[in-house]
């Protein structure tokens, strides 16, 4: 074995060696297992956790954000690889397919990030630094002492 690694040492020049060298010294010396969390084995995880500690339909609710989240990234992505801008494209997409749900679920997958976050899974919770648009709300309608005459004498 020795002298297979002396033929190919030997094809390499000594700044090449030296460069390989370096490349050792700063690669990491074990893989972090918690780098190739998919989002499956997340969410699996998750939802046996909130399952026994949450309300059924709080439970039902994350379950529908999570079709949702799979729906547009799949479940075998890696969780520490969806990155803030992706996030943003998937909130895009999501508040187009529903209009006024997407809310509650932009809440559940932010804590379940949270949660994903204190676990080791992520090193930040992007979903923490998107703010949604603001919806103008609508001023509430009211009725004039004559209209409420109307009414009553009807």
């Amino acid at each position: 074995m020795e002298n297979g690694v002396q033929n190919i040492l030997g094809k390499f020049s000594l700044e090449d060696i030296a460069k390989l060298k370096m490349l050792f010294s700063i690669m990491p010396t074990t893989v972090d297992l918690k780098e190739v969390v998919t989002l499956r084995v997340f969410i699996d995880e998750y939802l046996n956790i909130i399952q026994h500690n949450r309300s059924v339909s709080y439970s039902n609710s994350n379950k529908v954000s999570f079709n949702y989240l799979t729906d547009f990234f799949g479940l075998q992505r890696p969780i520490s690889s969806v990155e803030l801008k992706d996030i943003e494209n998937f909130l895009i997409d999501l508040q187009q397919k529903v209009k006024k749900g997407y809310v509650v679920y932009y809440r559940n997958l932010k804590a379940a990030f949270n949660k994903a976050k204190d676990w080791g899974y992520i090193k930040e919770n992007n979903f923490s630094k998107v703010k949604l648009p603001k919806r103008q709300k609508t001023a509430p309608a009211y009725i004039n002492i004559l209209q409420l005459l109307a009414i009553s004498q009807r």
